[in-house]
């Protein structure tokens, strides 16, 4: 009687999807684990780890509700992947290894690609005199150079 009873409740039980990108309900019973709470008390800014470690729930959860954290007030999350995707830099399998110089510049390019498609979002059709001097400054400050910024 009790084990039939144990698998009544077991086939009940809503534990989510087997992979967390196709799971809606996720946010209803995430658990603000210690690496979450690092990430929030802004101890990391880049989360890795193998597959089902928690990497796209807290992005999820962070994307979705990162404003009602106070402690992120002063934050803005940017996204770097597309978590349903495919890898952005798969690509890079089928190239030539590159120097170090060369995969710098490439991770400097795509962070500043990022902010700059976060700033253009924020600025929409407001871009300015103002904005321009923004992605400026950006540039410099990541690349060490002047590059071209669209007038």
């Amino acid at each position: 009687m009790e084990e039939i009873a144990a698998k009544s409740v077991l086939s009940k039980l809503k534990i989510g999807k087997s992979v967390a990108e196709f799971d809606d309900d996720l946010e209803e019973y995430f658990v603000e684990t210690d690496t979450f709470q690092s990430i929030i008390g802004g101890e990391y800014d880049i989360v890795a780890g193998d597959k089902g470690t928690g990497k796209t729930a807290i992005f999820r959860l962070l994307s979705n509700n990162y404003r009602s954290y106070n402690v992120l007030d002063d934050t803005e999350l940017l996204p770097a992947f597309n978590p349903q995707g495919n890898p952005i830099f798969q690509r890079l399998a089928q190239i030539p290894d590159q120097n170090e110089a060369q995969y710098r510049t490439l991770w400097k390019a795509y962070f500043f690609s990022l902010a700059g498609n976060w700033a253009l979002d924020i600025f929409g059709e407001n871009y300015n005199q103002k904005t321009r001097s923004l992605l400026v400054f950006w540039s410099k400050q990541v690349f060490a150079t002047q590059i071209q910024i669209p007038h």
